[in-house]
């Protein structure tokens, strides 16, 4: 039976006027924001039916990112290892978006009889959890195709 992990939601993480400037840079640089890439086991590279998203945000209808682990970044080096990911949601307000939400799933390899949990997207929130415990974003449904309506997030990692 799978176990879940820890996981903990801070909501209004930042103060109101960093999170509007954060918003607001995104919304200036729209040209800048890429293609995002998942990593094979050799390089990096575009693959929609895996991961369909843009850097610092998840791109419009039907953006998702299927089960992965934070882990395995394809780098042999266990000293530098991702132990913690987290990821910060923005977005403008009132929201113009269902879904995208974030799903962990139980860890297969211990002990408990646990369900999924799914975290819907809150503005200015942080969600904190073991880069091993395996997660996914369910598909977003947008209200209005326009930029400044989409769901934003900043992904990071603490290393070992």
């Amino acid at each position: 039976m799978p176990k879940l992990m820890n996981f903990y939601r801070y909501e209004n993480f930042l103060q109101p006027h960093v999170s509007e400037d954060l918003l607001t840079y995104c919304l200036k640089n729209e040209i800048n924001f890429k293609q995002a890439t998942i990593h094979d086991g050799a390089v990096n590279s575009v693959n929609k039916e895996y991961r369909k998203s843009f850097v610092f945000r998840d791109l419009g209808d039907g953006a998702f990112f299927k089960e992965h682990i934070d882990t395995l970044t394809g780098k042999l080096d266990n000293d530098k290892a991702r132990t913690i990911s987290i990821v910060y949601y923005f977005f403008s307000e009132p929201k113009q978006f269902e879904g995208g939400e974030l799903q962990i799933n139980p860890v297969e390899f211990m002990e408990g009889d646990d369900e999924p949990v799914i975290l819907a997207p809150i503005n200015n929130s942080l969600i904190v959890f073991p880069s091993f415990s395996p997660h996914e974003v369910l598909p977003i449904k947008l209200r209005d195709p326009e930029f400044k309506s989409w769901r934003f997030t900043v992904n990071c990692w603490l290393y070992k």
